[in-house]
């Protein structure tokens, strides 16, 4: 099966509505599929105006009026060409012999005029081309949409991963980080150790050395401690942060609100407001092959294996119903049994595409 993703042509087929059932489904599923939104509607106002083909037909005849000025000459350049013509066939009638045998004439088609099919296919073109202008127009913003959420401003050192893809990153003080599939982060090195700012997009476990306060910043809310280890979770309006270890201040985006998380301890920051569990019984594990989940939206459980695995999930078992539990990164098929079986769910798998439906 063809990964419909890949189709250059899926953005204007999209805005044409000519995308199958199938493919927009897909589409629905992407990550950037809210902004892919909030673009076209920015951008309904760039829609082309009402278009007559017989007024555009009548304006191209005015503009070849203008550029071929030979067509009609002015009255007096007229006449003297007329009065020139004149004398010289009056010439030659008195130095020429007449012809007596007649010549028979050869009729001069005049221009063909442009056929109507012509015209169509050409007003055809110019909506096909606005429909592909459009749809590139909101990819390039949709690329500076993804550079400015997974880059960071002006970060002198960008690592990032893939679908599937783990990194363990050494910071410049000798901080480690391990950094979950399709993610991002960045930091000045120049700055350390005075200021220790790192910028996270994705999942990140930290293990930071002591020292000057070492902050995390996200788009969710802002991590700082001083010393101790810690997991991340940075995606779309939610930031989850685990202390395994010595204690974390978490802030909101806006930094209005701010929590203390220690050991055993989690904070949750969903759409700027923040709810704190303590008694967390277990640590992450996604960097030593195992994706962890304690009373977790099923949606978030199968988004994670669409990142490990490079799948897209379709299907009716996204409800917001809770899970706990885990899956192994390495296996599709053992990780799909480990989460399907609890929810009570069936799977097929074709291609890149996992289908799911109730027993």
């Amino acid at each position: 099966m063809n990964n419909s993703f890949h189709d250059e042509t899926l953005l204007a087929r999209w805005l044409s509505n000519e995308l199958t059932a199938e493919e927009l489904v897909q589409l629905k599923q992407r990550e950037d599929f809210a902004d892919l939104q909030s673009v076209v509607e920015g951008m309904k106002s760039l829609e082309p105006p009402a278009f007559s083909e017989e007024a555009s037909w009548q304006k191209l005849q005015a503009k070849r009026k203008i550029l071929l000025p030979e067509e009609e000459e002015p009255e007096e350049e007229k006449k003297e060409a007329a009065a020139e013509a004149a004398n010289t066939e009056e010439t030659a009638a008195k130095t020429i012999a007449p012809i007596t045998s007649p010549v028979a004439e050869v009729p001069v088609s005049p221009p063909a005029a442009p056929a109507a099919e012509s015209r169509i296919r050409a007003i055809g073109r110019r909506q096909t081309m606005w429909m592909y202008a459009m749809a590139a127009a909101v990819a390039l913003v949709l690329v500076a949409l993804f550079w400015l959420r997974n880059s960071g401003p002006n970060y002198s050192t960008m690592i990032a991963t893939g679908v599937g893809e783990l990194q363990k990153v050494t910071l410049p003080d000798g901080s480690a980080l391990q950094l979950n599939a399709k993610s991002s982060v960045g930091y000045n090195e120049e700055d350390w150790p005075d200021e220790r700012n790192v910028y996270l997009a994705g999942e990140g476990f930290f293990r930071a050395k002591k020292g000057q306060t070492f902050v995390v910043l996200t788009e969710q809310g802002k991590v700082s401690v001083v010393g101790t280890q810690f997991n991340v979770f940075a995606r779309d309006n939610e930031l989850d942060v685990k202390c395994t270890e010595g204690r974390v201040q978490v802030f909101n985006q806006k930094e209005s609100e701010k929590v203390l998380v220690r050991a055993g301890e989690q904070v949750s920051v969903i759409n700027g407001k923040m709810q704190k569990r303590k008694g967390i019984d277990f640590t992450p594990k996604w960097f030593r092959g195992e994706s962890v989940f304690q009373s977790a939206p099923r949606k978030k459980v199968f988004k994670e294996i669409e990142r490990q695995f490079g799948v897209v999930v379709l299907g009716d078992g996204l409800k917001e119903e809770l899970f706990s539990g885990k899956f192994v990164n390495d296996d599709l098929d053992k990780a799909l049994r480990m989460v399907t079986v609890p929810m009570n769910l069936k799977y097929e798998v074709k291609a890149d595409t996992v289908r799911l439906w109730k027993k």
